[in-house]
């Protein structure tokens, strides 16, 4: 049976970190929890994606966004009481942003190459 349990009466904004393959600490959502079931699938509404990079942000708008539970990281409930974004950080265009980004994850893996993997390798020789 598929039970799906949806957020009704109290506005939950959340952030939810997904594991996304070469990056880094995974992609970083920001939205409203509007639905959720057994397995932690998430329905987020109003959902944004951000992108850090040093001093800076980039934002982008990704609507309504389904996220299945296995490639959760992290989930937090965001406090209302405080901003969504530091508000030292310089907020910069999406695609300045992620070009940063990019660079910045091939640099982490140049640096460590058997990350993921490279233990297991070193440890049968």
């Amino acid at each position: 049976y598929w039970h799906v349990l949806t957020v009704r009466g109290r506005v939950e904004r959340i952030m939810v970190v997904v594991h996304e393959r070469g990056v880094p600490g995974g992609s970083k959502l920001f939205g409203t929890l509007r639905s959720f079931d057994q397995f932690t699938n998430l329905v987020l509404e109003d959902t944004v994606e951000r992108v850090f990079v040093g001093s800076s942000y980039g934002e982008r708008r990704r609507g309504l966004f389904v996220i299945r539970g296995e490639n959760i990281v992290l989930l937090a409930q965001i406090n209302a009481a405080v901003p969504e974004v530091d508000p030292s950080l310089e907020k910069i265009e999406w695609t300045d942003a992620s070009r940063q980004f990019k660079a910045h994850c091939s640099a982490v893996a140049r640096a460590a190459p058997n990350v993921g993997g490279g233990h297991a390798a070193a440890v049968d020789e």
